[in-house]
Parts: C-alpha cells; sequence; structure tokens
C-alpha cells in the first residue's frame, strides 16, 4: 500500500513539474472539492442535516446541497465567510507554496477536514497571557490601522498592519 501512494505520490509531482495547465487545474479541483468535503464534514461532526446547517448559515437547504457538491466550487467570499461565522471556525483563505499545499492536503479523513468552532478548541484560549499577544502586536511597528467596535460595547478590535504585511490584532475589552 505504502507503494502505491508514493507512485502516485511519484506521478503527481511528475505532472505538475510538467505542465503549469495542469497545475492550475490541480489546485482549482482541490480547492473546489476540499471546500464542500469540509463543509460537509463539519457539519456531520455536529450532527446536523442540511436543513439545519442552512438555518444556521442563513442559506436555503438547495444551496447548503450544492455548496456540499465538489464540482460546484462558485463560492463567494462572502458565502465562505456567512458559513465560518455559523459554524464559528476561522476561515483561512491564502496563497502558498505547491509544496506547502501538497503537504497540507496529505490528511482528508472527516476528522482532519472538521474544524472545532471556539468554543470547542482546547483549553488553551483560557490560559493565554493577554500581556504576551498585546507586546507581540505593539511590536507590529503599525503603518495603518482600523478600530472595529462590537456592538455589545464590550470590545474594541485594533487592527494594524505594517510595511512587510505583517498583520496584528489588538482587543481591548471595556465593560459599560
Amino acid at each position: 500500500m505504502v507503494q502505491v501512494k508514493s507512485g502516485i505520490r511519484k506521478n503527481l509531482f511528475t505532472r505538475l513539474q510538467k505542465s503549469k495547465k495542469f497545475r492550475s487545474a490541480y489546485v482549482r479541483e482541490h480547492v473546489k472539492q476540499g471546500v464542500a468535503h469540509q463543509l460537509r464534514a463539519m457539519r456531520e461532526a455536529r450532527a446536523l442535516n442540511q436543513a439545519q446547517t442552512a438555518k444556521l448559515c442563513g442559506k436555503s437547504q438547495s444551496n447548503i446541497a450544492r455548496y456540499e457538491d465538489p464540482d460546484y466550487g462558485k463560492f463567494t467570499l462572502q458565502t465562505l465567510f456567512d458559513i465560518a461565522e455559523a459554524f464559528d471556525v476561522w476561515l483561512s483563505v491564502e496563497f502558498v507554496s505547491f509544496k506547502e499545499g501538497l503537504r497540507r492536503s496529505d490528511n482528508k479523513t472527516s476528522d482532519a477536514l472538521n474544524a472545532e468552532s471556539f468554543s470547542e478548541s482546547d483549553e488553551h484560549w483560557r490560559q493565554v497571557n493577554s500581556s504576551v499577544l498585546m507586546s507581540a502586536i505593539t511590536e507590529l511597528n503599525p503603518i495603518s490601522s482600523t478600530k472595529l467596535q462590537d456592538p455589545s460595547d464590550e470590545c474594541n478590535f485594533l487592527i494594524t498592519s505594517t510595511q512587510n504585511k505583517q498583520y496584528g490584532v489588538q482587543i481591548s475589552h471595556e465593560k459599560r
């Protein structure tokens, strides 16, 4: 079994090396299928059906069915933001090298695809030392910043960016 996997990997790498068109098609299909499979994995891990997921996301059941179709792939960023918000998970859209993309795509089990919601995450959220985070964010030497206020008036967010494209978020809690 290991030989088959390595043979498949070697064949894939050879095809990726030879053709930019193949690389583009491979990435497109991987992303389309990955979003569909991950949405389904998150839904099933929470024991939700498509109708319940639709209500949670503010979408129709037919939309959820379409999003879970690996051939669909016409997601807008807003749709992905809506799904991430409904499941209370982080959405990451980023450009990476092919080597990194292939490394990240190795494990496609349901467990690996399921993103835990913030409230399900491990205990480290309760143990985070805010002064360490604040000092790291302060060292960013901001060239621009945006201040956002939570509708509950309990949090302020200061998002900063630097010349070398690093970003930081400073969160302050204010009980009113």
